[in-house]
């Protein structure tokens, strides 16, 4: 698990845990509600994908995605297929030792990994 530090405690320990955390911090909602926001704001896009970093509390991090409609209009060939990414080993953990991701996801998410490594200097970790 390369993209994570092997003295790395985790913060939570089962996905019920975790699960259980989504739904009652309403963090769900307050994604959605900066999706909505961030397709609202937007009068035309520059490119297929655009996001905004969102501070909702000291202690939350959105970072907001949206894409154009071509993007969700015709999607990406192999949209159903799930392939493994080393580029999200970090989600991994003792009981999940790999991730799959969906293809389409992971090729769009590819073709913009040099213009999203700017949200590395945007994002508190």
């Amino acid at each position: 698990m390369e993209g994570r530090r092997m003295n790395q405690v985790p913060l939570f320990s089962s996905a019920r845990e975790l699960g259980n955390l989504m739904v009652t911090s309403n963090l769900i909602d307050s994604a959605l509600t900066k999706i909505l926001e961030l397709q609202r704001d937007q009068t035309a896009l520059l490119s297929s994908v655009q996001y905004r970093v969102f501070y909702p509390s000291p202690k939350c991090t959105i970072v907001a995605f949206v894409s154009s409609p071509d993007c969700t209009q015709n999607p990406l060939p192999g949209q159903g297929d799930l392939v493994p990414s080393p580029l999200f080993d970090f989600l991994c953990t003792e009981e999940y030792k790999s991730v799959s991701i969906n293809r389409a996801a992971l090729t769009l998410f590819t073709s913009f990994h040099d213009h999203l490594s700017g949200l590395k200097t945007q994002v508190k970790i």
